[in-house]
């Protein structure tokens, strides 16, 4: 029986979000803290961008607040003349239009900034999964190749079948034993290559294949199984991991979006105004959803990215809602000063 397929070294990616986590890892020596490390510099470079946007989503809040009465007071008052009425609207649209419209290019572009890191970072814990399992398996496979050639050439008193079977036997203990030591586990997770789900620890052939991206050509089933069969055997009950990640990642990213709202409605119960209500209520329940799937069909590698973002994110969007908070306040008092001292100087005329 031939194992002795050619076999395709895995390939390093080369990207920079790779360059990045291989690098850093070289020095942390832990891919877990290595991935944490990384979320934190994305989210200290992202902070001044986020700080624009939470000020522009805030002044846009307020100008829908603002106004939305006076266009009902609007069709109220010309409900009787709809070209009048539509007339005042647009009016009424483009002197606030020119406030709004720069705020919003400021939203766009964290939106468009986020989203290329996002999506960039995915792909690459994408790659950088598909080369450590990859490497992985030729790791075991050059631990059954080695026992096996040992057995073979040391038990020259055996037939050439009792020497193929204790050869095959041993090797296989071997690649078991060496196992433990090939993964990167993850407190309850058993890999971060693979999802925090249900899902066995080891691939099964077919999905060896589609997870690393080679062909029956490169990887005959005989050969792999011949390597992965006993582990595949030891672990065929056993769960990845717990779907804990992925309700994380749902829980933390909806009450890191929720903060901003609950600290704007302490300082408006202070000020003794109303809060102006975030118009995308919508996305505060989609986006932890969402991202909740994302983790459910990535590696936990790429959860713990989301995880630690979102945990991250509950330390500093705190800050910033107060900090935006304050300069409002004190934005308001100086305006409130101006209007004091321009109506006394009106009196002083008078």
């Amino acid at each position: 029986m031939d194992f002795l397929n050619t076999l395709y070294l895995a390939t390093k990616p080369t990207d920079m979000w790779s360059k990045i986590i291989f690098g850093l890892d070289n020095g942390i020596g832990n891919y877990i803290w290595t991935i944490i490390v990384v979320t934190l510099l994305i989210k200290i470079f992202l902070l001044p961008f986020d700080f624009l946007q939470q000020r522009s989503n805030r002044k846009i809040t307020k100008l829908n607040a603002t106004l939305q009465p006076k266009m009902d007071a609007i069709k109220k008052q010309y409900a009787s003349n709809p070209q009048m009425m539509n007339q005042k609207l647009a009016e009424l649209q483009r002197k606030e239009g020119s406030a709004m419209g720069g705020s919003c290019i400021v939203m766009l572009i964290y939106m468009v900034l986020n989203l290329t890191i996002f999506f960039t970072f995915c792909g690459s814990m994408a790659s950088i999964s598909q080369y450590m399992i990859k490497q992985q398996y030729e790791d075991l496979s050059a631990t059954y190749d080695q026992v096996y050639s040992v057995v073979m050439e040391e038990n020259t008193d055996l037939t050439e079948e009792e020497k193929l079977t204790l050869a095959t036997t041993q090797a296989q203990e071997a690649v078991l034993n060496k196992y433990e030591d090939t993964q990167v586990p993850f407190l309850w997770i058993k890999s971060i290559w693979q999802p925090d789900t249900n899902t066995s620890p080891v691939l099964s052939y077919q999905n060896y294949l589609s997870n690393t991206k080679t062909s029956e050509e490169d990887l005959t089933e005989e050969r792999y199984m011949a390597v992965m069969g006993k582990v595949i055997e030891e672990y065929k009950t056993t769960w990845n991991g717990y779907y804990i990640l992925p309700i994380l990642s749902a829980v933390i990213l909806f009450i890191s979006s929720q903060m901003s709202v609950w600290i704007g409605k302490a300082f408006a119960k202070k000020r003794k105004t109303v809060y102006a209500t975030p118009t995308n209520k919508l996305m505060i329940i989609l986006l932890p959803l969402l991202m909740s799937l994302f983790t459910l069909f990535y590696n936990a590698g790429f959860a713990i990215y989301i995880v630690a973002s979102g945990l991250i994110g509950m330390i500093f969007t705190p800050i910033m809602t107060v900090i935006i908070e304050v300069l409002e306040d004190k934005k308001n008092q100086k305006q409130k000063n101006t209007n004091v001292v321009s109506y006394s100087r009106e009196n002083l005329k008078k």
